[in-house]
């Protein structure tokens, strides 16, 4: 799906759902056992990619390109407080107003485009749209893999977002297949780390996977698995805390 498509069937849905009111039967809702704290998403900030291909010479196009960056930033910013406040849809509104800003300025196939979606994805999880957000997250993993490189960091952000979408559709071998390719990127991300506080900050972010491969796993009732997954998360997050 291209994403000016998913855009255009979003708001031809919320069209028809202020004609004819609220859908009880709508999509698939978030299940509230997958949105705990070792399931919290990590949301892309605007700075995850330069602007660079954006900018170009002369003083009326760099002035232009200031304008459009300080409209994202106030249009991210209400996003981020709508969020942290839980007024999921005006934060979905926002980050859409963003996708579609980025979209016009740079096409399709661009690093900031795979961030906006990133952001997308969560807005439509934490309101319980869990195809909105599969089909954002998944457009999200194709830019970020084509644009950065399928083993960047940003590629294993939206892989864990994805994970726990699948977790919350009860989609569980799937769930754990991602969380699993995940792992390995965190994992291979961790011998790129020098200094001790990004070793420490790779290691919580290697943590909360292996927590959620232990929800997954009880879910299942692979219950040695489990175990394993949340020890081992457990020993690397007490590793961190006790050099804070």
């Amino acid at each position: 799906m291209k994403v000016d498509e998913l855009l255009g069937r979003k708001k031809k849905a919320q069209a028809a759902g202020a004609r004819e009111g609220p859908n009880k039967k709508g999509g698939q809702r978030l299940n509230t056992r997958g949105s705990d704290e070792e399931t919290t998403s990590q949301m892309s900030s605007l700075s995850d990619s330069t602007d660079e291909e954006g900018s170009s010479s002369g003083e009326e196009n760099s002035e232009d390109l200031e304008r459009f960056e300080r409209a994202l930033r106030q249009k991210h910013t209400k996003a981020c407080k709508a969020m942290a406040n839980g007024v999921y849809d005006v934060a979905l509104q926002e980050f859409e107003l963003i996708l579609a800003d980025l979209l016009e300025k740079y096409g399709e196939k661009h690093e900031r485009v795979g961030a906006a979606l990133h952001n997308v994805a969560i807005a439509n999880l934490r309101a319980g749209s869990l195809d909105d957000a599969m089909d954002a997250i998944e457009e999200a993993i194709k830019i970020r893999s084509r644009t950065l490189g399928r083993s960047h960091p940003k590629v294993a952000d939206s892989l864990v977002e994805l994970g726990i979408i699948l977790l919350s559709m009860e989609e569980h071998a799937d769930s754990l297949k991602v969380f699993e390719r995940a792992l390995k990127l965190r994992r291979t991300e961790h011998g790129d780390m020098y200094t001790p506080e990004d070793i420490d900050d790779s290691n919580l972010k290697i943590a909360k996977v292996l927590n959620n491969m232990g929800c997954v796993n009880f879910e299942q009732n692979n219950l040695g698995a489990a175990k394993k997954n949340f020890d081992e998360a457990t020993k690397l997050q007490k590793g961190v805390f006790r050099s804070v």
